[in-house]
């Protein structure tokens, strides 16, 4: 993924369990960019997981979730500080992330509008309701294609 991540000028954070989180537009670009860098990225990401395998023939299975927005860059701890990013910005892609479809790429409204101002992207918009504790909750779903 960090050739793919630097073909696409995608900044790699981190890797967090089986996640790998990158972020694109620190670098002054406009909203506009920065959404669509990450989306090719994502696309590109899932391209070349689908022609993966590991040794016993098994295809690897990935979600992506994608947010727009505001968020702090900066070190956190002091015995091994390491880079990472804050804010809900960041909790609203590992939401999308979370919930996403497997070898989908979910996007949030934010992200959605940015990429309809892009360029030529597939989007399919899904309606699922979920438990959450004792309330039913609708939800509207936005995967790029």
């Amino acid at each position: 993924f960090d050739k793919l991540a630097d073909t696409h000028n995608v900044y790699k954070i981190r890797t967090i369990g089986d996640a790998y989180m990158c972020v694109s537009g620190l670098d002054r670009c406009t909203n506009i960019e920065g959404a669509e860098r990450i989306a090719l990225f994502a696309l590109d990401v899932l391209e070349l997981v689908k022609r993966f395998r590991t040794d016993d023939g098994k295809q690897l299975l990935v979600r992506v979730g994608i947010h727009s927005g505001p968020a702090i860059a900066g070190f956190a701890g002091t015995v091994r500080p390491w880079y990472t990013l804050f804010g809900e910005t960041v909790d609203i892609a590992a939401r999308m992330e979370s919930s996403s479809e497997e070898m989908k790429i979910q996007c949030s409204a934010a992200t959605y509008c940015l990429l309809l101002r892009a360029s030529n992207y597939n989007f399919r918009f899904s309606d699922t309701s979920a438990q959450v504790g004792d309330c039913r909750r609708q939800a509207h779903s936005i995967y790029i294609d």
